[in-house]
């Protein structure tokens, strides 16, 4: 229903598609030189409406496309088979590539969105067009009073209007080379008037206006758009007040000189008559007639004298009807000038918060750049730091290392010195001493232990060998108590079945021996202090064997 009423109410109030193809041909002395400066001139018209200007961009030879939301005015460019789809403008702005349109337009669009997205508009149009490329946008014109007043509000879709000032001032701060001010679809018969009314001051103003905003070109010789930029175009209010004040000040020089002139021929007459009157010489008849045309004369200047003070009344009324005038021009400057400090305030108001925001956004940024500077020197400290630990590890680690590998040589060393002594001819010799020791100092020290191992031994002997068990059994069949003392004892020994791994055993020395430190060799000096003790534990043995 939105679409069908916005559709309706374009076509009563916009104008006729011919009517506003027409109008349009204004532009197309700004955008015809880009088809000799690029081949391939691609436009964008954004709410592209019922498709006027789409179709004369066709038309003229450029690669143009046009976007709206409004699907019953995507229904009157389908109906053309013009190229139009739906989109939003400003989202398929910002997809665009960078420098790639020569001509971006939008036409009666910037009333209808928020400043701040008509600035994102304006800044991504200089992005994506080409050097020397143009951006056309037309609007309702607010310095017609009647437009501003009233007619802009007819659309309820309207944002609010958008003076000319602010929309120049908007593309060169967004970093367009130059722009062009056009007043459009004035009253012809205003433009070369010499006779200007009241009306036509307050309404006669051009209803719209376009700012047409150029790219800097870079290298490109863009001189052939001179012609177009220096051109005039429509009527401001301004013009149209002093063309008013003319207007009244010449009718009025009129209306003076016309009074001075009925009054200086009605004087002259009478002078002419009162004169002949005097120098005729008649009788007494003719005196007679003398003194009655005397009196008539006297009534005739009577007559005239009235006849000055209407006219001189006649005049003060138009002296005062044209300071009325006066006062309703200067009641109308002053309401425009009212008009223009209000919207100029506003302006500056915006400008200022802005310029705020973006203090405010400054320090912002600056605070946490000191944050962020911050962090990252505590963060680089702290990788220091780290790396000076994983530095210390390393070498903690490789001392290890080393230790590692000379403990091992150290035991390489150790074993093969212990390999050495076992096989020499003294470990040999003097094995049965040290079992015999062993074995005494067992007997010495636990009698029933001793017999009970020695017992185990023999066990273990007559288990291993199957003749001579069957011997013992024979033996053992005789002495019943023995033999189940012994089977016993077999039975255990069978249920040992937990192998330990061999290790050398090194025998503790005695109280009751002390070996003698000179005796003792001195142990290598690059063995560690633990294989010094085992050196130094394996040579007193050695010597308390010998001894023993």
């Amino acid at each position: 229903m939105t679409q069908q009423f916005y559709r309706a109410f374009e076509d009563k109030h916009r104008g006729s598609h011919e009517t506003i193809k027409q109008r349009l041909q204004v532009y197309l002395p700004f955008i015809l030189p880009l088809l000799a400066l690029y081949d391939d001139c691609r436009a964008l018209d954004v709410g592209c409406g019922r498709g006027e200007w789409l179709e004369t961009l066709v038309e003229n030879g450029f690669n143009a496309t046009g976007v709206d939301l409004d699907e019953g005015m995507l229904e009157a460019c389908q109906a053309r088979q013009l190229p139009a789809e739906k989109a939003d403008a400003l989202l398929y702005l910002k997809a665009m590539p960078s420098d790639s349109l020569c001509v971006l337009t939008g036409f009666h669009i910037v009333e209808h969105i928020p400043f701040n997205d008509l600035k994102e508009l304006v800044a991504e149009a200089n992005r994506v067009l080409k050097p020397g490329g143009l951006l056309i946008l037309e609007t309702p014109n607010a310095e017609n009073l009647i437009v501003g007043t009233q007619n802009f509000y007819l659309d309820p879709t309207h944002e609010k209007p958008i003076p000319h000032m602010l929309l120049e001032f908007l593309v060169s701060f967004s970093g367009f080379a130059r722009s062009k001010l056009l007043r459009l679809q004035e009253n012809p018969a205003l433009v070369d008037s010499p006779t200007v009314g009241l009306m036509d001051v307050i309404g006669g103003t051009s209803p719209d206006y376009a700012i047409i905003a150029q790219k800097d070109a870079g290298t490109l010789d863009v001189s052939v758009f001179d012609p177009a930029f220096d051109a005039a175009y429509g009527l401001s209010l301004d013009e149209l007040a002093r063309r008013y004040e003319e207007t009244q000040s010449s009718k009025l020089g009129e209306l003076e000189q016309r009074l001075a002139t009925n009054q200086t021929v009605t004087l002259g007459k009478f002078e002419h008559r009162f004169d002949e009157v005097q120098t005729a010489k008649l009788d007494d008849l003719q005196s007679r007639l003398v003194s009655n045309q005397a009196e008539k004369l006297e009534e005739q200047r009577e007559i005239l004298d009235s006849t000055a003070a209407l006219l001189n009344s006649r005049f003060d009324h138009v002296a005062r009807e044209y300071s009325a005038m006066t006062n309703q021009v200067d009641d109308v400057k002053a309401a425009v000038l009212d008009f223009k400090l209000d919207k100029l305030k506003t302006a500056n108001s915006s400008l200022e918060n802005a310029n705020t925001s973006l203090e405010f956004a400054n320090a912002s940024l600056v605070k946490l750049l000191d944050e962020s500077s911050r962090n990252a020197h505590m963060w680089y400290t702290e990788a220091e730091n780290r790396l000076s630990q994983i530095n210390a590890l390393r070498d903690d680690v490789a001392h290890r290392e080393e230790r590692i590998r000379a403990l091992s040589a150290e035991q390489h060393v150790l074993n093969e010195y212990v390999s050495q002594l076992k096989n020499s001819t003294s470990w040999r010799v003097t094995g049965p001493l040290r079992g015999g020791a062993m074995l005494g100092r067992s007997v010495t020290s636990s009698p029933s232990r001793t017999l009970k191992q020695a017992i185990k031994r023999v066990l273990k002997g007559v288990l291993n060998r199957p003749g001579l068990r069957k011997s013992v059994k024979r033996v053992l069949f005789r002495i019943p108590g023995l033999q189940t003392r012994l089977q016993a004892l077999a039975a255990r020994l069978r249920a040992e079945t937990v192998v330990t791994p061999q290790t050398v055993q090194y025998p503790e020395p005695t109280p009751s021996f002390t070996p003698d430190p000179s005796d003792v060799p001195a142990a290598p000096a690059h063995l560690t202090e633990n294989a010094k003790a085992i050196y130094n534990r394996l040579n007193s043995n050695e010597q308390r064997k010998d001894t023993n």
